[in-house]
């Protein structure tokens, strides 16, 4: 089950996009190398994003990702 209240995604003033996790039970983590290796987002923690991260917004370590989307910077 995913809802609005699993992770945010914002842009800042300088144009800058972040992700953050807001306390979900499924988890959330980056990949900065195409989805083969990801780093859990830590709770109500934020990470940048950049062109080309995958972020799975459901992983658990050990299962790995569930679902994935890509972001693409503009």
């Amino acid at each position: 089950y995913l809802s609005k209240h699993h992770a945010r995604i914002s842009i800042d003033r300088k144009g800058r996009c972040w992700i953050e996790d807001l306390g979900s039970l499924n988890g959330t983590a980056m990949s900065h190398d195409g989805g083969r290796t990801y780093q859990r987002i830590p709770k109500s923690a934020r990470q940048r994003l950049t062109d080309g991260d995958v972020v799975a917004l459901v992983y658990k370590p050990g299962k790995g990702p569930y679902m994935t989307i890509a972001f693409k910077g503009g």
